[in-house]
């Protein structure tokens, strides 16, 4: 279980390359929302920004992302809708 992260509260997940980080399930996010995935200290420290989201069915989503450093839109991540998935909080914490 990853060690708190001080002044916030949620679920929290281990990435490898940044650490702990707040998520929240694959069902919640929007369109706007930025997220990030292992090793993005370095490389993606953009993060990757939802631009759709389509329910691929009933206990799936699938997250259409673009990088916020290249711009680059990738094919769709499909994924259970419960999965928790790291990202950007509006305050800037991880």
């Amino acid at each position: 279980m990853p060690k708190a992260i001080a002044g916030t509260t949620g679920p929290l997940i281990h990435l490898q390359g940044p650490g702990p980080c707040s998520a929240k399930p694959a069902s919640e996010f929007k369109v706007g929302d930025v997220t990030r995935w292992n090793y993005g200290f370095a490389r993606d420290i953009d993060g990757y920004t939802v631009v759709e989201v389509e329910q691929a069915s009933a206990k799936f989503v699938a997250l259409h992302l673009r990088h916020n450093g290249s711009g680059t839109v990738y094919p769709p991540r499909r994924l259970k809708a419960d999965r928790l998935v790291a990202y950007f909080r509006e305050d800037g914490r991880r």
